[in-house]
């Protein structure tokens, strides 16, 4: 409750002064709670520690969505330059996420083997691991591998377990560690004068 009351609490105080740091860690947070929530929640029913219907899982992923855009579309409603910036990265990162579905999508239906759509789930620490590394290039900050190198190890992690309920645990401490936490210190930056 009190790291949910902590990541929310930026988001309160919207500001025509946010940098490109701060408002992409805002988004961070939100696909960080947002998503690793329905893991965490997936995993529960999943393992049996949840006593709910099966039926339940179908409402955690349009729930996360909901958390996540109203989140995505209040930053990209702020009126500084670093809101508009973020807002730009996310689309281009949510458009290349949906292309990874979408060609997944492609090769289940050709093949005929549906199971191939459960690597979406693998490709989403992949690609935060990818954008932390550019990233860290970019910057020439090493310290941004570092949620790079969580995002190839979850990766990895979700793909030994795939299709067990332990691959939602898995994805959930991996959006922990490269969207959450990064995005907590994003925010929480003090911008270079």
């Amino acid at each position: 409750m009190v790291l949910m009351t902590a990541a929310s609490t930026p988001f309160v105080r919207a500001s025509a002064d946010w940098t490109a740091g701060q408002a992409v860690g805002r988004v961070l947070v939100a696909s960080g709670a947002a998503f690793g929530a329905a893991n965490l929640f997936q995993w529960g029913l999943m393992s049996g520690l949840l006593p709910l219907h099966p039926a339940w899982l179908s409402l955690s992923w349009p729930v996360a969505l909901a958390v996540f855009f109203s989140v995505l579309i209040r930053v990209r409603r702020n009126p500084s330059p670093g809101a508009r910036t973020a807002g730009g990265w996310s689309r281009r990162a949510i458009a290349v996420q949906l292309s990874v579905v979408a060609a997944l999508l492609a090769v289940s239906a050709a093949t005929g083997r549906w199971e191939t759509m459960a690597w979406a789930t693998v490709s989403t620490p992949a690609l935060y691991a990818a954008a932390w590394a550019v990233a860290a290039l970019r910057t020439r900050r090493p310290v941004l591998a570092l949620p790079a190198v969580a995002g190839l190890a979850g990766a990895a992690t979700i793909a030994l377990l795939l299709g067990s309920p332990a691959q939602h645990l898995a994805s959930a401490a991996t959006l922990l560690f490269t969207a959450l936490i990064p995005g907590l210190l994003l925010i929480t930056a003090r911008s270079e004068a």
